[in-house]
């Protein structure tokens, strides 16, 4: 068993609030082509309209991609994306093509609650901001055991390193367990290596969040060819198991 380290920082629990225009992803760069604009104004839609309600727990993130989606060629430096709420920050991912754009939106857990969020893409140009479009984002946040990432794509480095968090979180009067973590219990030891882990409880006025940490790396020996492993993980009051997918590319 690794011995448990001092409190590290927490992986990201309780943004600090933002403005509209904190919530805001500026554009990357247009593409190269034709920038002309469909006829009576920039027409997008996003694909798909809405979200199937997504469950979340208070403390946790997850991550997802949807689509701009233009009738003609789009000028991607005028479209700006933003969202509703401070539970999700959306922004552009990757080079859009001349009629799409690929955006990355990201949900917050910080406070137990059901909301209806948006993500928003406006036309800001020549100091004017018109609504092109809105995708939406129903989420129900819990106080429940989480597992972060669910999968892990391993960055091929030298050492392959990654990190496996889990957490919950309880009212901020509740009597907490000592640690969150209840059982490191399969990986195959043989490609993977468990180096550290650290427990943290962050307290405000609505949470008490438990977190602990688990750090891995790839086995030496085996750092050269790709392989697919997992890591299952006990934790949680009452206690619940999760299994953690991962991935390693190999290093050429």
């Amino acid at each position: 068993m690794v011995d448990r380290p001092f409190l590290v920082a927490a992986c990201g629990f309780l943004l600090a609030a933002a403005s509209a225009c904190g919530n805001c992803s500026g554009p990357p760069p247009a593409p190269r082509g034709p920038k002309t604009p469909a006829a009576g104004g920039t027409t997008v839609r996003f694909d798909p309209k809405k979200s199937e309600e997504l469950d979340i727990a208070v403390g946790e993130e997850k991550s997802f991609e949807i689509e701009l989606v233009g009738e003609g060629p789009v000028p991607w430096n005028e479209v700006r994306i933003s969202t509703t709420c401070e539970c999700l920050t959306a922004e552009y991912a990757g080079k859009p093509t001349e009629t799409r754009a690929k955006v990355r939106v990201t949900i917050h857990g910080i406070e137990e609650e059901d909301i209806e969020g948006g993500v928003t893409a406006e036309e800001v140009k020549d100091g004017k901001e018109r609504t092109l479009d809105e995708h939406l984002v129903n989420l129900a946040i819990r106080r429940k055991p989480f597992v972060m990432p669910r999968e892990v794509a391993i960055e091929p480095t030298a050492e392959g390193r990654f990190e496996i968090v889990v957490g919950q979180a309880f009212k901020p009067d509740a009597t907490l367990p000592d640690t969150i973590l209840v059982d490191v219990g399969g990986f195959d030891a043989a490609k993977v290596e468990l180096i550290d882990m650290a427990d943290e409880t962050k307290r405000d006025l609505k949470n008490a969040l438990m977190l602990t940490r688990l750090v891995f790396v790839v086995v030496a020996e085996d750092r050269k060819a790709p392989f697919e492993t997992k890591v299952d993980v006990e934790f949680g009051a009452p206690p619940v198991k999760a299994t953690v997918k991962v991935r390693w590319p190999g290093l050429k």
